[in-house]
């Protein structure tokens, strides 16, 4: 049996170059994979990122293009995102700037009535799919968000703190905890990509957020929707103490002027301003909130949760407002994609 491409993929005969020291055989499939002769590796490539953006690839079927999985809903997209992405020397940062530039990503997720008649399943994205941020981009926007994002590239795996409740006793592994906290604070708000990953003790916040099996092969992320995830949100003091920073950091950049500091925390959270009802309705919480704090703070034993790092003169009603801060943080428009 010699060295050959597969025949239901291509015609074409390897030309084997051998060197002094390796057969070439290796090198010569390598440079076909990558070849823009190949039809399948640029196609594969392009429906993966254009899954990654809409939930459902042009074949749905990310892992199998082949006769067991599902056609293109779209050949012709198909073929010319993946002939633009070797046509531009393979450039990933262009393939991505032209999907988010596109008309299709850009549209309202907005139910239509017309377009649900047409197409029930929306394969053809007649309107924007809503699609839940994954497990890893949830923990590192909530750290974004409140400037606490540690931007240090490289290194090793880190071990941000878990609930007490979680952590495994006296277990060793190589002589080490199961679950030792990094000494250095900086690393506990490292990007969630060095958090280490262990099978017997998973990072609570990704978990919960389906983050992916590492005892199995995963071609798509399972999504689910559980109150554990809101109550995750809600309850973590991880997830409380972000919220105090993200409030710190609004009074610091928009002052003392609450309209403003709404705006901000509207802007850094939902990318967008607060229309005239919803700011209404915010400035109504405060009231309530300072209330609820004032009446809970009759004796002056009430612990305060103030904004971190910032100067406040009303420590009450700016324990409101982090009160605030955290509920839009557990507002569906964070961790969704509309």
């Amino acid at each position: 049996m010699q060295p050959a491409f597969l025949s239901v993929v291509t015609s074409e005969a390897p030309v084997i170059k051998p060197t002094a020291t390796s057969t070439g055989r290796r090198t010569t499939l390598a440079n076909w994979i990558a070849s823009a002769d190949n039809p399948l590796t640029a196609r594969v490539y392009v429906n993966r990122v254009w899954a990654q953006y809409f939930d459902r690839g042009i074949v749905e079927t990310v892992s199998d293009f082949g006769k067991a999985g599902t056609k293109p809903s779209n050949p012709e997209l198909l073929d010319y995102l993946a002939s633009n992405f070797v046509k531009n020397g393979w450039s990933v940062k262009n393939l991505h700037r032209e999907i988010l530039l596109s008309s299709v990503y850009r549209q309202s997720s907005d139910p239509r009535e017309e377009v649900l008649k047409a197409d029930v399943d929306n394969r053809l994205l007649g309107v924007f799919p809503r699609k839940r941020l994954e497990a890893e981009e949830v923990r590192d926007s909530l750290l974004a968000a409140s400037g606490k994002l540690e931007e240090k590239f490289g290194g090793p795996a880190v071990f941000p703190p878990i609930p007490s409740a979680l952590t495994p006793g006296e277990s060793v592994f190589d002589g080490n905890r199961l679950w030792t906290v990094s000494a250095d604070p900086k690393d506990h708000n490292r990007r969630s990509v060095y958090v280490f990953v262990r099978r017997s003790v998973p990072y609570p916040l990704l978990d919960v957020f389906n983050a992916p099996n590492p005892q199995l092969v995963h071609s798509k992320r399972e999504v689910t929707t559980s109150p554990l995830q809101a109550l995750s949100l809600f309850n973590s003091d991880v997830v409380f103490s972000w919220s105090q920073s993200l409030a710190g950091r609004v009074l610091r950049e928009a002052g003392n002027n609450e309209s403003a500091q709404i705006d901000r925390l509207y802007q850094l959270l939902y990318a967008r301003n607060p229309d005239k009802q919803e700011k209404a309705s915010l400035l109504t919480f405060l009231d309530t909130q300072e209330k609820l704090i004032r009446d809970k703070d009759t004796n002056g034993t009430f612990a305060l949760n103030v904004p971190k790092d910032a100067k406040v003169q009303n420590p009450v009603r700016a324990a409101a407002f982090v009160d605030l801060v955290h509920t839009a943080v557990n507002a569906n428009e964070f961790i969704y994609r509309f």
